[in-house]
């Protein structure tokens, strides 16, 4: 009798620790982003070299995409412009030829300021990109994310201009460095954490005179 009553209290104690795994290994804990970019600004004196003569394009207007760890570039407004033409906000993309170089103010819309003029988006803010990063199965997202921080090592954008239906042409690639974003959870599976406005650190190449803010939101999700 004594033997019974000890395995039934053994099995009676063994039960809420196996719900207690299986409710932990219930859900897998993602972490996605969104991407948002402002004061973009392409200046006089660059070397882009993407819509000019030669191209079944018309020179020298091109809509610009972009690439990053939350997504591929895409024909829509990734990196807008300022200048309209086949509904998108376009850039004068072949900066380094004379015949589409300032003053004439229809290749560069910033009035002069002083010896020198650029180009400015008509647009604010965007939201460039969204995507999935990784997930950490069997684990609540709370438990590896509360207070914890997020590691992007060498983040970058990359900038194309877009040539449907030849290739797209790179265009510059915008460097911010290390990323170090704290997240903070106000639910079991709902994380978040902030990173920027800020400015490149540095561009390639180097005179391509491209620059643009990022921002990035990361958040959390059960899945």
């Amino acid at each position: 009798m004594r033997l019974r009553t000890l395995s039934a209290l053994a099995l009676a104690l063994a039960v809420p620790v196996i719900l207690s795994i299986v409710v932990e290994a219930a859900g897998t804990c993602f972490v996605g982003g969104h991407l948002y970019n402002r004061n973009r600004v392409i200046s006089e004196g660059g070397v882009i070299d993407a819509e000019c003569y030669g191209t079944i394009h018309s020179a020298p207007f091109g809509n610009w995409g972009m690439y990053s760890i939350f997504g591929s570039r895409e024909d829509r407004h990734q990196f807008a412009g300022w200048h309209w033409s086949d509904k998108k906000w376009q850039w004068n993309s072949c900066t380094w030829h004379p015949d589409f170089d300032a003053p004439p103010p229809l290749y560069y819309n910033e009035p002069r300021q002083g010896p020198r003029v650029s180009q400015k988006s008509r647009q604010g803010e965007l939201r460039a990109d969204s995507g999935w990063l990784m997930h950490s199965p069997r684990q609540t997202c709370q438990a590896r994310w509360h207070n914890k921080v997020y590691s992007i090592d060498g983040f970058e954008t990359r900038l194309y201009d877009l040539d449907w239906p030849d290739d797209s042409e790179h265009t510059a690639t915008l460097k911010y460095g290390n990323l170090r974003i704290r997240m903070s959870c106000s639910s079991t599976w709902l994380c978040e954490g902030r990173w920027g406005w800020r400015s490149p650190n540095s561009v390639s190449p180097s005179n391509s005179k491209v620059s643009a803010e990022a921002y990035i939101l990361l958040s959390t999700a059960e899945k």
